[in-house]
């Protein structure tokens, strides 16, 4: 028998990297992870056009929105920062718990943070604050992304990722949809900070249970490889010659960009345009996430056979150029974002799942973590920018009105177009790198 961590496992279901083969112990940590999603990341996710509320409660403009909405792609830039921890606890189970903890703090920093903005003399202060506190949110939020798709990396064999994390992300996605009922409707019940902070509580009781979750997952010492060569170490360091580092990196850059900055603003629009509430907007998303389920684990297991990058080139052409379809509600209204929402769900989150598990396809063992940091380092800084310059655009232009076809276009339209063909562009560096993977020097 073979131990990994605490865990004692027959050498037969372990394979050459290390990874465990047997899908009866898989199973039970796809679950924990499945859950752990939730409790760590889907409330997050879930908190929906909330923060847009809370900006507006707080006096915040569009450009105050645009930088909420860059702060999502600044937490991809700290990924590197779960690197380091994994190379300092040599643990995939201690950088997670110890990754939770500061998560907590954080939180309950938030709802101090929000209940002090019900004072009008702190309000501006508040405001920034909770700019500032939101970041290191979703800081943490990357960090912790490094962390769990490297340990899935380190325990799941290649020919069962699809099957393993395809169940993790349906857990995650049910989990995202009732955090979104729930605060849609809390928001919508008593409209006030002291509401918005109880949010953030329910985060901070969040990380507690997932840190009991963790404790039960199996371990293993990650391979961590330097982001730059240390002496005569210049082995361990990555591979940053490696086609395929850089085609993933265009790919998210494109994909992330101009995803990023459109959500950033597609909330407001709605208010503004549709005048609609919290609950309103969540139910339009109340499809999209219910097929969603659905599409991930059939995906999942489909992509075993056949590969992550066929299936992620197709899905992400599709999706970009349905992103017009929030163009196409000037004149077609809610039947757009209805049928936006559809399309969306059969693959918004199979997106994400094939995105990640191609990542894991390309990279190598060692290093695994480190490679994930680096690229999302780059679409981070990348979004930023777009999100920063999507606010100032719709500032700029704002009481812009174009008419076409009986319909009156605004200054949402026009990003919303820009975003989508720039979104699309995502396609042609998965063209480009074909088959290969990173190897290492």
């Amino acid at each position: 028998m073979a131990t990994i961590n605490e865990k004692t496992i027959d050498p037969a279901s372990i394979n050459e990297h290390g990874q465990i083969t047997d899908e009866k112990i898989l199973n039970k940590d796809r679950i924990k992870f499945g859950i752990g999603t939730v409790l760590y990341q889907s409330e997050e996710t879930g908190i929906g056009p909330v923060p847009t509320a809370i900006i507006r409660a707080l006096g915040g403009t569009q450009l105050h929105l645009g930088i909420y909405g860059a702060v999502g792609a600044v937490g991809s830039m700290f990924q590197w920062v779960g690197t380091l921890l994994l190379k300092r606890f040599k643990s995939n189970r201690k950088a997670m718990l110890f990754s939770m903890v500061v998560g907590f703090i954080t939180a309950l920093t938030i709802v101090a943070t929000l209940l002090l903005g019900g004072h009008e003399t702190f309000k501006p202060y508040a405001l920034w604050g909770y700019l500032i506190l939101v970041l290191i949110f979703y800081a943490i939020g990357g960090i912790q992304w490094n962390i769990e798709s490297s340990w899935i990396g380190d325990l799941v064999p290649k020919n069962k990722l699809g099957w393993f994390t395809g169940m993790k992300w349906f857990i995650g996605v049910f989990g995202i949809l009732v955090f979104m009922l729930v605060f849609a409707r809390l928001a919508d019940w008593r409209p006030q900070l002291s509401t918005y902070a109880a949010i953030y509580v329910i985060f901070a009781l969040s990380f507690i249970l997932a840190m009991t979750l963790y404790k039960g997952v199996t371990d293993r010492i990650p391979k961590v490889a330097n982001f730059v060569a240390e002496g005569e170490n210049h082995h361990e360091r990555m591979n940053y010659k490696a086609l395929p580092l850089w085609t993933y990196i265009m790919f998210y850059i494109f994909w992330s960009g101009g995803r990023t900055t459109m959500f950033a603003f597609t909330f407001a629009y709605m208010m503004d345009t549709f005048h609609y509430s919290m609950s309103k907007m969540v139910v339009i998303g109340i499809v999209q996430f219910a097929i969603s389920m659905v599409m991930v684990l059939i995906m999942g297991k489909f992509t075993d056979s056949s590969g992550h990058r066929k299936p992620l080139l197709i899905v992400s052409g599709v999706v970009s150029l349905c992103m017009l379809l929030w163009v196409g509600s000037a004149w077609w209204g809610m039947a757009a974002l209805i049928a936006y929402s559809i399309i969306n769900g059969a693959a918004g989150h199979t997106h994400s799942m094939l995105a990640i598990n191609y990542a894991l396809e390309i990279f190598p063992d060692k290093g695994r973590s480190a490679y994930l940091a680096i690229s999302r380092f780059f679409l981070g800084a990348a979004s930023v920018v777009f999100v920063i310059l999507g606010g100032r655009a719709l500032d700029v232009f704002k009481g812009f009105e174009y008419q076409l076809w009986g319909a009156t276009l605004n200054h949402y339209h026009a990003l919303f177009v820009v975003c989508s063909l720039f979104t699309f562009c995502c396609i042609f560096p998965l063209l480009l790198v074909g088959k290969r993977t990173v190897r290492v020097d």
